[in-house]
């Protein structure tokens, strides 16, 4: 074959697989024939599950096709023919599943089939057509809802319609729903409500809002949730004036807590550049619901009202200044750091410990001494500056501390030093704590610390002297040194040579330890230590070497 044969052969097969695809993707854009439907029709209702299940199946298919936007034509034609079959009459099963399908695809050709199905005697029926006509896309469905609510006399059916309106929440609906707010019925009326605070409009919520201002009693507080609910739609469209408007009025003449609450949250969101005089005011009060809401709301600030509070901050009851402090310290706020400061030397207890709590979270190295100078106060303002200086992130935090520890011979003043730059994991801290003799000091607790110390911060540098440390402390704490040998040992990545540097130290270390050592390379485990254990056990002497 040669190559000109070979080229006219591969252009013939292109074509053939061309030719095929085009078949194909014409096959696939034709619509779906709705010539079998008399068949499927007349056995949605089959009492035969098989028989009534594959053509439910079948049908459902086509109408999700035909839903798709590119068959019109075909839709509208199968939307006739259902409502034709609902006309005619059909069992419930099957006149249920044709509204289902109708409710997926409907438009303006089976309004009217469905406004008639909404009188059927069969509660379901009649239920399954509103639903038909609430997801129809359709201005005359949203036509036809409002008709049937004006014509409705039966409470149930006409919180239903109301219910509709609301999940359509069409501007449109505003001036129905409103005549509803009218009605005798409580329920009706809160239906109303709710509705109307899923239309995003301003008309809606004046709606709301005028209805509350005319309820009384119980019924004025639910209607108060609803004009709320408006009320943060007004602030979700930058409509600020009428959400303050409403949200005012409600939390004034509100009774309750939780919706006086609510609306102040509102206010909140609502006050710009004015939330800063709303927080003071509450901190102040004492609604200690409003207090948290007014808390929470600083780290949401902006930066022209974190100014004003600041600026305020001094007219805060102490408690609130406290609060606020905290919520400035996690936002992490430095602009607050001036006023943090300050606060230290507050003669208000609860305002000293915020104010040096708080320097944890925005203090540097320069705050250290401030912070070091009051742990010799009392319990509280001295556990909260020792935890300020566990987490304060500075580098220079670590280096002013080791300075402090190597100056200190108090052995309670040291002893909360080195647990602060534990908490911190300085770098450093383990040698120190070696080279003090804390691992075999005469008082238990130091000795604790001192290991507690090694197991999170040691390295293989340190291995010597907690084993050479069992040997002089008591027996019952000799397992506690082992678990912090292991764990040293733990980190090294190879598990086969964990147990090294204890192999690597047995022939430097004096008779009496050896034991100990053996006894912690079998903890360690690994290849490493199977084989060091074996040879120095294979010979009765080796442990005397």
């Amino acid at each position: 074959m040669n190559r000109y044969t070979h080229r006219f052969q591969m252009s013939a097969s292109a074509i053939v697989c061309s030719v095929a695809l085009l078949s194909a993707t014409s096959l696939a854009a034709e619509a779906p024939s709705l010539d079998e439907y008399p068949q499927y029709v007349s056995s949605f209702a089959a009492s035969d599950s098989n028989v009534r299940s594959e053509a439910q199946a079948a049908w459902q298919t086509i109408c999700f096709t035909l839903g798709n936007g590119q068959y019109e034509a075909q839709r509208k034609a199968a939307c006739e023919k259902m409502c034709d079959s609902l006309s005619a009459g059909q069992p419930r099963e099957s006149a249920l599943f044709i509204l289902r399908q109708l409710e997926r695809i409907a438009l303006d050709e089976s309004v009217i089939p469905l406004v008639k199905l909404t009188a059927s005697e069969d509660a379901e029926v009649a239920d399954a057509a509103r639903r038909a006509l609430q997801n129809n896309r359709s201005p005359a469905a949203h036509d036809a809802l409002v008709t049937l609510l004006e014509a409705s006399t039966e409470a149930n059916m006409t919180t239903r319609l109301i219910n509709s309106l609301g999940y359509r929440a069409q501007p449109e609906s505003v001036a129905a729903l409103a005549k509803q707010l009218a009605s005798d019925n409580a329920s009706v009326q809160l239906a109303a409500a709710r509705a109307l605070t899923r239309i995003n409009s301003a008309d809606a919520a004046m709606t709301v809002f005028t209805a509350w201002s005319n309820a009384s009693g119980a019924q004025r507080e639910e209607l108060a949730k609803a004009a709320i609910v408006c009320a943060n739609g007004c602030i979700r469209r930058k409509d600020s004036p009428q959400a303050q408007s409403i949200l005012k009025s409600v939390y004034a003449e509100s009774k309750l807590p939780a919706i006086q609450a609510a609306a102040f949250q509102g206010q909140l969101n609502a006050a710009g550049d004015e939330t800063a005089g709303l927080i003071v005011k509450a901190l102040n009060g004492n609604h200690v619901l409003e207090q948290q809401l007014a808390v929470g709301q600083v780290r949401q600030l902006s930066d022209t009202s974190i100014a004003s509070l600041l600026k305020d901050l001094p007219s805060v009851l102490p408690t609130g200044q406290a609060a606020l402090l905290t919520a400035l310290a996690s936002r992490r706020e430095h602009s607050a750091l001036p006023a943090v400061e300050q606060a230290c030397g507050s003669k208000d207890q609860g305002v000293k410990i915020a104010a040096l709590e708080a320097l944890g979270q925005l203090g540097t190295a320069a705050h250290t001494e401030l912070l070091l100078s009051h742990l010799t106060a009392d319990e509280e303002v001295r556990s909260a500056a020792s935890r300020s200086l566990s987490i304060i992130f500075d580098d220079g935090v670590d280096s002013i501390l080791l300075k402090r520890l190597a100056a200190t011979r108090d052995d309670e003043k040291r002893s909360e030093l080195i647990s602060i730059l534990s908490s911190r994991r300085t770098p450093g801290l383990a040698d120190i704590v070696v080279q003090s003799d804390d691992l075999v000091s005469a008082n238990a607790e130091t000795r604790k610390q001192a290991t507690g110390i090694l197991n999170r911060l040691g390295d293989e540098n340190h291995i010597a002297a907690l084993v050479t440390s069992m040997t002089k402390i008591p027996a019952t704490e000799h397992d506690n040194v082992a678990k912090t040998i292991v764990s040293i040992c733990s980190r090294i990545p190879s598990k086969d040579n964990q147990a090294g540097p204890i192999t690597d130290l047995y022939e430097s270390l004096a008779p009496e330890h050896r034991p100990n050592l053996l006894s912690v390379a079998g903890r360690v485990g690994g290849k490493a230590a199977g084989e060091f254990i074996g040879s120095k056990l294979s010979s009765p002497s080796a442990i005397e070497k």
